[in-house]
């Protein structure tokens, strides 16, 4: 039924973005890419691993307008997954993707954001692998973002965000899931490259079937930029958590991170999580951190180079189970052609636990061709 539903919204956002394109101005975005992997472990298990040629066929299709005080980008995708030795495992998965901005004012300002995706567990980046449980089943996830902005000043600015996300799953083991946060940020800035915010946010999630949670986050963040090209910020504050037990916990969080954009050709950026937080999966809570940087290089004038690493621990308060990921992801861009690019990637991943429960060692190594029509 959903891939019903997708095919008529390309169908029809296809003529809607002819039309469109013709009256109003918008750019109609449309891409095609064909992957070629081999995963050496395509059920993420500790023992008897089996590894699998992939064949992924990527159609998207969107449009996008910007003038000056909006701009509107929206896009989808069909993907196809084409296991060679094991066509239980061929996966059709789609998303949407929206992002609007608008200066309502000169001192107001709106952001929309809203991925949907369906797919199975098929992580896609690090985050995903250490958020998400393991196995493989449908799931159906959405992330909504609205921040709205009020300038007063040039040194005095107050926003307003809310954040949804909703998981719905196929396993019967698991419970859906449905987050939201309201939150309220005021940021003044102190002298030139310095600023100080304080910030609020109310988190609650309820699990259908299941109980539900809620945590209030007092934080203050400070940013300073160096130069133009160097800056860093710290985040730190204290998460009132009433748990899904009615207990109550008093927990601190920190972040800090560090972007150094070198030159126009080199950049490096840096990231350090610690904190208390409500899974979308189970009804737990886990005390975890997280470390990730990144280095991107263009290599010449048409090859670039990126390369990534992440390291997260992650401690469960009711079960007292732990346990960690380390990744590694190194990948090559070239530009054949102005509207056609192509990429090598490798990426490593193992993952370890205290019960030795959901271990495994992950390589994965693709080889695609993307085409910008």
């Amino acid at each position: 039924m959903y891939k019903i539903i997708f095919f008529l919204f390309l169908c029809i956002t296809s003529f809607l973005l002819s039309f469109s394109t013709i009256v109003f101005g918008f750019d109609i975005i449309l891409m095609s890419q064909v992957d070629e992997i081999y995963d050496d472990n395509i059920t993420y298990a500790d023992k008897n691993k089996i590894n699998d040629f992939i064949t992924e066929l990527i159609m998207g299709l969107g449009v996008k307008h910007t003038d000056q005080t909006m701009s509107l980008k929206l896009i989808g995708h069909i993907n196809q997954q084409i296991y060679i030795d094991n066509c239980d495992f061929n996966n059709n998965f789609q998303d949407i993707n929206i992002n609007f901005n608008n200066e309502l004012t000169a001192r107001d300002q709106f952001t929309l954001k809203n991925l949907f995706i369906r797919d199975k567990v098929d992580q896609s980046s690090f985050e995903d692998e250490f958020g998400n449980t393991d196995g493989r089943y449908t799931y159906n996830r959405n992330r909504l973002n609205l921040t709205y902005s009020r300038f007063f000043s040039e040194q005095l600015a107050l926003s307003a965000h809310y954040s949804n996300k909703l998981d719905q799953r196929s396993r019967s083991d698991l419970s859906d899931s449905y987050f939201n946060s309201p939150g309220l940020e005021f940021k003044y800035s102190l002298i030139y490259g310095t600023t100080l915010s304080l910030l609020y946010e109310y988190e609650h999630i309820r699990f259908k079937p299941g109980d539900d949670a809620s945590a209030q986050r007092a934080t203050a963040k400070f940013t300073q930029y160096f130069t133009d090209q160097i800056h860093f910020q710290c985040k730190t504050g204290l998460d009132f958590i009433v748990s899904y037990n009615n207990k109550h916990y008093t927990k601190p969080f920190i972040s800090a991170s560090i972007v150094d954009d070198i030159d126009d050709k080199s950049s490096i950026r840096i990231l350090f999580i610690k904190q208390y937080y409500f899974t979308t999966y189970s009804q737990d809570v886990t005390n975890n951190w997280r470390f990730s940087g990144s280095i991107k290089r263009q290599l010449r004038e048409r090859l670039s180079c990126n390369c990534s690493c992440f390291y997260g621990f992650a401690e469960f308060v009711f079960s007292e189970r732990t346990y960690n990921l380390v990744g590694v992801d190194i990948s090559f861009n070239y530009d054949i052609r102005e509207t056609i690019e192509s990429l090598i990637q490798y990426t490593y991943s193992q993952r370890n636990s205290d019960t030795g429960v959901s271990e495994y060692v992950k390589n994965r190594v693709l080889f695609g061709i993307k085409i910008d029509l």
